[in-house]
């Protein structure tokens, strides 16, 4: 509603996201960017600002164009994680997510 204090909040946030998502893309190199959570489903000035400040921060031209979607799950992404890992751990399998040895 036009609060200055909430408006720099939000874009600092936005800001901050997109620099540390863009440090992740030039390490890891994906195809696409899943945003969930809470942080997947919020708009307006937040995800206004966390997209293009990640394009730009991202250093393969070629990478800045990938796609950055939210997740399928909205808010509740983070909980089917948390019941992935859950269940995995209750199978007795112990896992590595980057390879899986079993």
């Amino acid at each position: 509603n036009g609060d200055k204090d909430a408006i720099d909040i939000l874009t600092s946030a936005g800001e901050a996201l997109g620099v540390s998502v863009a440090f992740l893309v030039n390490v890891l190199d994906p195809e696409m960017i899943v945003v969930g959570g809470g942080l997947g489903t919020a708009s307006g000035l937040y995800w206004d600002k966390f997209v293009p400040t990640c394009r730009e921060h991202i250093f393969a031209e070629n990478s800045r164009g990938l796609p950055i979607v939210t997740a399928m799950l909205g808010v509740d992404a983070g909980l089917a994680g948390a019941a992935a890992v859950v269940l995995t751990k209750k199978d007795g399998r112990r896992t590595n997510y980057a390879y899986d040895t079993n």
